[in-house]
């Protein structure tokens, strides 16, 4: 019988490098998919501003725009909470009409709102 003089298995230096290859793609994938997860979140948490916009434009438009506040925090849609403020953004009295901006905040994310939303409305309706 012939012995083979070549060693068998795998050294430890050889071991530990694709231990470490291993790690840091497990540790880059779940960085990324953390990355991932938030920005989804993000973006669903925007396309319900978006809804909660629409919903608060419709019953301000509905009363006349005689209710429109000018900063409130309250439950809109399907219990999320936002804040919202409103300010005139332009006035056109030689034309009727005024710019109101809607900008539509996560109630704890104070600085960067989700949504804002510019309406003409007719200057006469507004307080």
């Amino acid at each position: 019988m012939y012995s083979s003089c070549l060693p068998k298995g795998l050294t430890l230096t050889e071991i530990v490098v694709s231990m470490v290859i291993v790690s840091t793609l497990l540790v880059a994938s779940l960085h990324a998919l953390q990355s991932h997860l938030k920005q989804a979140d993000r973006s669903h948490l925007k396309s319900q501003a978006v809804n909660a916009a629409e919903k608060l434009l419709a019953d301000w438009f509905d009363d006349g725009l005689s209710s429109v506040p000018s900063q409130s925090v309250g439950v809109v849609n399907h219990g999320t909470i936002f804040r919202w403020e409103t300010s005139v953004t332009q006035r056109q009295p030689e034309l009727g009409f005024q710019v109101v901006r809607l900008r539509l905040f996560a109630k704890d994310d104070s600085d960067v709102p989700l949504v804002s939303v510019d309406v003409a409305a007719i200057a006469e309706n507004l307080q």
